[in-house]
């Protein structure tokens, strides 16, 4: 963000790589324009790596457009969680053939399992990394937890590592998989796929990333 305005922007080679309004991005750079505003494509020779500034542009993105569209909160760049408030303690899910309805608690309870933290909360999560393999770009989402011991405050030490692996090794793959497909169809808000755009509400956006439908998965999350 610049400014406090809806521009994504990276230094790039010997200007600047925006992603935002053009004539708002006009007034923000207007001072330092000289030579015009040109579009940029971006090619497999900016993935290749795994990182750089396009992969900083993209994940910038997404952490606008979840944390201010899709009201999740976030762990650093890469994890986004939920916590539960007075009036929503659980999310519904249709799952399965059937399209049964699941509760997803937003907030599980443990005591007595990890030595240093007599009891503590796990929320759901999930972890997301951008991967480029054979002219793709995927998006890999992984479900996980965070720990808390009051239902507010993500907790960073040793122990909350080990809660972690306590709430995710208590849980089957089939288990696991029903959290994927909630955080996808948590994801989706109602569309038929997670379309991730910038500015978040804006339509028609400036810049949209769509993840197709083709979801697969690993039996495990790590």
């Amino acid at each position: 963000m610049v400014g406090g305005q809806e521009i994504i922007a990276t230094l790039f080679k010997k200007g600047v790589l925006a992603i935002g309004n053009l004539s708002l991005i006009q007034t923000i750079f207007g001072q330092y324009i000289k030579s015009g505003i040109s579009p940029f494509n971006v090619t497999s020779s900016n993935l290749r790596r795994n990182r750089g500034f396009v992969y900083y542009i993209y994940h910038q993105l997404v952490m606008h457009n979840f944390t201010s569209h899709r009201q999740l909160l976030a762990d650093g760049m890469h994890r986004f969680y939920l916590l539960p408030s007075s009036e929503n303690k659980s999310i519904l899910l249709k799952y399965g053939k059937e399209q049964s309805d699941v509760k997803i608690p937003l907030s599980e309870i443990y005591h007595n399992k990890v030595e240093g933290l007599p009891s503590f909360y796990a929320h759901p999560a999930f972890n997301y990394q951008l991967e480029y393999h054979e002219n793709n770009l995927y998006f890999v989402l992984r479900p996980t937890f965070v720990i808390t011991t009051d239902e507010k405050n993500v907790l960073k030490s040793r122990e909350a590592g080990i809660a972690i692996n306590v709430a995710l090794s208590g849980r089957y793959n089939a288990t696991m998989d029903m959290y994927l497909m909630f955080w996808l169809d948590y994801l989706k808000k109602g569309q038929a796929n997670v379309e991730i755009g910038f500015p978040p509400g804006a339509q028609p956006p400036v810049a949209k990333i769509v993840l197709e439908g083709n979801y697969s998965y690993s039996a495990r999350s790590v």
